[in-house]
């Protein structure tokens, strides 16, 4: 055991201490003077002894005292000794496996073959909301969320029993009653022929990286909306703009009143299209519309109207708006969609009817007020409030309803996107939100806008200038939409132009070098088959710089449309946005030509 020869030893007490580890010796001393003074005839205690090789080794020291002297002292013992250290060293290694097991963030459970569990990790512990005493003896059944079939868990069953590791992802319930996500790998352990003795499993918490999927995925499907819409909102201004056009086209010819008021309706409906589109492409890509001084008794009118043929009719829906509130600038569908993003989340919380207000009234604010955007500086503000009187919210909940796809609705009735945009479009004007909710209470909503000074509001409209007379000149109008091009050209006729139409980039660049000398100004589309018009566009400048020239498009990505105006050559030409009505396109046509430009005669 040692690898000393019998005779190296005497027998002598102070030679074996002498053998005993410095650290032990005291201890052992200690431990036999102890026994012996006692009367004790047992010794039983561990200690290292140095062997002849200079390594120490663990034993059980186990003696008996089997000779006293007349006074009762020992005389002679004999004992055993037993080597500990390779025990030792399996303790100490489990002890540093336990450790290390105690101190991975994933969670781990040993089970019997019936699945009973016999030992768990802290990870678990953190994972699950169980104390180790919680579950010990019990079975992870009690972790099932009711999220999957039976069939489920007898495939698990059926893995693992065949002697396979199982993995995979599942739903589990925490104690305090929520759902998580976690990757799960069960490993049976087995000893011969004793077969299966245990499971092991190891439980990773994958909620936040499940989380993280969804949104991306989210966004992938908002991008995607995005692609979509851009095209739609293209070719729905190019159907809109004929129908702009045409409805003062005909004004002009109806005299009936009862006409008149038709094509009203007619062009309502096609600016309200308008805005539709634009309020898509905000929404889906982010696309900033035009500021314009506003009312807020318009805005909230009109919202009202709409909601008012939507909404439940056991919704009170109110409006009270301050005669005295000041105007606001900004877009007026992006406002809209904030105000009824607000009353479409009110509508939800009131399942059974409630009482939905609108209001609007101007502020002072002499010092600052906290919101959910930071502090609100002093200073002039309109402030439009949307309050129900629904079920309210609780501290945790407002915490994040501005998050990105943070939502209290069932899977599928909310997307988690509406009040990120109302935040996005508040901020983009200037603005801050505040919130007051408590649950059973209902909830208000206060958006701060900045107002209007009244020396802006009251500045005096700039006075349309005389139609423009073509006078016999030539205009090149180029669309691959038939109904376009066709209304266009009737009311550049009408204004006094010669109309040469072309159907493509390709097509305009070849009516113009076959005809150059009698091409006055160019209408162009930017979006055309065969060659774009801003590729024709540049042609056409290389071999005539000073060429009066009109882009028109319904395109309504900002950044596409800028780098077309940027192809054209360095100084970019006017750009007429799809729809556009007969004075826009007349007054554009005017600004090209500038002096050349006449006042229509009789």
């Amino acid at each position: 055991m040692f690898g000393y020869e019998p005779q190296e030893f005497r027998g002598r007490v102070e030679e074996w201490e002498a053998h005993l580890h410095p650290a032990d010796l005291p201890r052992v001393r200690a431990r036999q003077e102890a026994v012996l003074a006692s009367g004790e005839n047992l010794i039983h205690h561990e200690y290292r002894v140095r062997c002849k090789d200079g390594t120490y080794r663990w034993v059980l020291d186990r003696g008996k005292v089997i000779e006293r002297d007349a006074a009762g002292q020992p005389v002679r013992l004999i004992g055993t000794f037993t080597d500990l250290t390779e025990i030792r060293r399996t303790h100490q290694r489990l002890a540093l496996l336990e450790a290390a097991l105690q101190a991975m963030p994933a969670g781990i459970v040993i089970t019997d073959p019936s699945g009973r569990v016999e030992w768990v990790n802290a990870g678990f512990s953190r994972l699950t909301g169980y104390s180790a005493s919680e579950v010990i003896g019990a079975n992870p059944r009690l972790l099932k969320s009711g999220h999957h079939p039976p069939e489920f868990y007898a495939q698990l069953w059926r893995t693992i029993l065949r002697g396979e590791v199982w993995s995979g992802e599942l739903v589990n319930r925490r104690k305090d009653g929520t759902d998580y996500h976690e990757h799960m790998i069960i490993a049976p352990v087995s000893h011969g022929a004793e077969g299966t003795t245990h499971f092991v499993a190891i439980k990773q918490d994958v909620t936040e990286r499940r989380q993280m999927e969804q949104q991306l995925l989210r966004a992938q499907r908002m991008e995607g909306i995005g692609l979509l819409a851009g095209g739609i909102a293209h070719d729905l201004n190019n159907v809109l703009a004929p129908i702009l056009l045409s409805v003062e086209l005909l004004r002009m010819r109806c005299q009936n009143p009862a006409d008149r008021r038709t094509l009203e309706v007619v062009e309502s409906a096609a600016r309200r299209g308008t805005g539709v589109v634009r309020q898509v492409l905000t929404f889906a890509r982010g696309i900033d519309g035009e500021r314009a001084p506003l009312r807020p008794r318009d805005l909230i009118r009109e919202l009202v109207l709409m909601i008012e043929e939507t909404f439940p009719r056991d919704i009170d829906i109110r409006r009270d708006v301050a005669d005295d509130t000041p105007m606001i600038r900004g877009d007026a569908t992006q406002l809209h969609q904030v105000l009824l993003n607000l009353a479409v989340n009110a509508r939800d919380a009131m399942p059974n009817g409630g009482t939905l207000v609108f209001a609007a009234h101007g502020e002072e604010l002499r010092s600052r007020r906290v919101s959910f955007m930071g502090e609100i500086p002093p200073g002039s503000y309109v402030v439009l409030s949307v309050q129900d009187t629904g079920q309210g919210m609780s501290a945790e909940v407002r915490e994040r309803i501005f998050e990105p796809f943070f939502t209290t609705k069932p899977r599928g009735k909310g997307t988690g996107l509406g009040l990120p945009t109302v935040l996005g479009i508040v901020r983009s004007h200037g603005g801050f939100i505040q919130l007051d909710s408590q649950p059973g209470t209902g909830s208000v909503f206060r958006i701060y806008l900045p107002a209007m000074p009244p020396e802006d509001t009251h500045s005096t409209p700039p006075i349309a200038g005389p139609a423009l007379a073509g006078c016999g000149r030539t205009v090149v109008v180029c669309d691959d939409e038939a109904p376009v091009r066709e209304i266009a050209g009737v009311v550049l006729r009408q204004a006094g132009f010669q109309v040469l139409e072309a159907t493509n980039g390709r097509e305009a660049v070849e009516l113009f070098t076959a005809r150059r000398g009698e091409i006055d100004v160019v209408l162009m589309d930017i979006m055309m088959p065969l060659m774009t018009g801003d590729r024709a566009a540049a042609e056409m400048l290389r071999v005539r710089p000073d060429l009066p020239l009109v882009l028109m498009s319904g395109l309504m990505d900002h950044e596409a449309v800028h780098a077309a105006l940027s192809n054209v050559g360095a100084k970019s030409p006017p750009l007429l946005r799809k729809p556009f009505t007969a004075h826009d396109l007349l007054a554009v046509m005017g600004q090209v030509l500038g002096a050349g430009a006449k006042p229509a005669t009789a």
